[in-house]
């Protein structure tokens, strides 16, 4: 269907931008209406509107000009109250016209053109007091060729950025999505050596529709849906399993996943409002660690949870020593003494064991593997000594002691 537009009086501003925004406001509204239903319930729709634009063009009015706007969406059968459509990137093909070519290439001698638009919105309304404007970000064309000869087709595509949109909760009957009455474009022309036309920005363009502006529509029935959130802590034991708390503030069921950067670190159903997330031994590194739960089906009615970044502490593990010291006879100021320290830890043994005798160390070796072997001192007093194997601890594991009684011989 073909929607042609009021006639505005002239005044100023400029063009294919200026196309651009109308063009990606459409897809707005498009973009809003497929998310929030299943391409499964949903019909196409296309419109064509001509909206009726004043160009300036550094303050030389180019007058009037008649530009389309060609939307094609998708619409689902219905939506519901609260229910809250996703963000989406929009797209729509705009036709400039031949005035405007000729004016942009002959008079302003430009060669390509880019715009934006940082005022276009569309409008959702419904059969009782819902009135809500969505405004479109981002909205702009990079720089295309205007193109040299007459007549030639001067097609610019768009892109802008639909924000999230939520259906009012009091929304009822029949709900309408209508293009933008008005908006302004913003653009920069470039002649053939590069330099913008009045310098950038300078080309403004005033558009205006005066005819019948809706898109589409759609009823509003069906349950309203349910908002819920997340939240969670954990404290773990580096080398041991441990568990993340993962709770929801509605028990809508589905399942919690919990993701440390990009990797997947467990998962658990939600049974009422809460999920215990198993972690396997070694999952986190010891430290304070920003973990993400994202929440994962529910019932239907449910409008996407919000992904919440929770604290997982993560203390150091424990350690544990074996120790031997060798020979059995060891003789003072004589015998050279070994000993063979094991470091007992689930995960990497790496450290320094130092070997004690009273304040006086003794002996120090690193860990390699498991094992650090340290040749100790030769002892000067007979009797019994007690050696302590004292093992520094890593990033991963705390340090930890082991006492060995020996006996010195004359």
């Amino acid at each position: 269907m073909h929607r042609s537009m009021l006639s505005r009086e002239a005044g100023s501003r400029s063009r294919l931008a200026a196309l651009a925004t109308s063009a990606a406001l459409v897809a707005g509204a498009g973009g809003l209406v497929v998310a929030s239903a299943p391409a499964a319930s949903a019909a196409p729709v296309e419109e064509d509107y001509d909206y009726t634009c004043a160009v300036d063009a550094a303050g030389l009015s180019l007058g009037d000009h008649i530009v389309g706007v060609n939307a094609k969406v998708v619409v689902p059968d219905a939506v519901a109250p609260n229910q809250v459509v996703p963000p989406r990137k929009t797209q729509i093909t705009l036709t400039l016209p031949e005035t405007l070519r000729n004016a942009t290439y002959v008079l302003l001698s430009g060669r390509t053109a880019g715009g934006y638009s940082d005022d276009a919105a569309v409008r959702l309304t419904d059969s009782g007091s819902v009135d809500k404007t969505i405004p479109i970000k981002n909205l702009s064309s990079p720089p295309v060729p205007v193109p040299a000869s007459p007549g030639a087709s001067w097609v610019i595509p768009t892109e802008g950025d639909v924000p999230a949109i939520r259906i009012p909760a009091s929304a009822t009957g029949t709900g309408t999505l209508s293009m933008p009455a008005q908006f302004t474009v913003k653009a920069t022309v470039y002649t053939a050596n590069g330099e913008p036309v009045g310098g950038p920005d300078k080309v403004v363009m005033d558009c205006s529709f005066g005819g019948d502006a809706t898109l589409a529509t759609m009823p509003i029935t069906g349950a309203a849906y349910v908002d819920a959130a997340l939240s969670g802590s954990g404290k773990v034991v580096y080398g041991k399993p441990g568990r993340i708390n993962a709770r929801i503030n509605k028990a809508v069921g589905g399942r919690i996943d919990a993701y440390y950067g990009s990797r997947k670190i467990g998962s658990a159903p939600v049974k009422g409002t809460a999920a215990a997330i198993a972690l396997k031994a070694r999952s986190l590194a010891p430290g304070k660690r920003a973990v993400t739960l994202k929440h994962v089906g529910g019932q239907a009615n449910l409008n996407p949870v919000a992904n919440k970044r929770v604290t997982v502490t993560v203390v150091k593990g424990s350690s544990a020593l074996a120790a031997k010291v060798a020979p059995k006879k060891i003789k003072r100021n004589k015998t050279k003494a070994k000993a063979v320290v094991v470091v007992k830890a689930n995960g990497s043994k790496a450290g320094v064991v130092t070997a004690k005798l009273g304040k006086k160390t003794i002996g120090k070796a690193r860990v390699k593997g498991s094992k650090a072997t340290l040749k100790l001192k030769k002892f000067k007093k007979a009797g019994k000594a007690k050696i302590t194997f004292v093992y520094s601890g890593n990033k991963y594991f705390k340090g930890s002691k082991k006492t060995v009684k020996v006996k010195i011989r004359r």
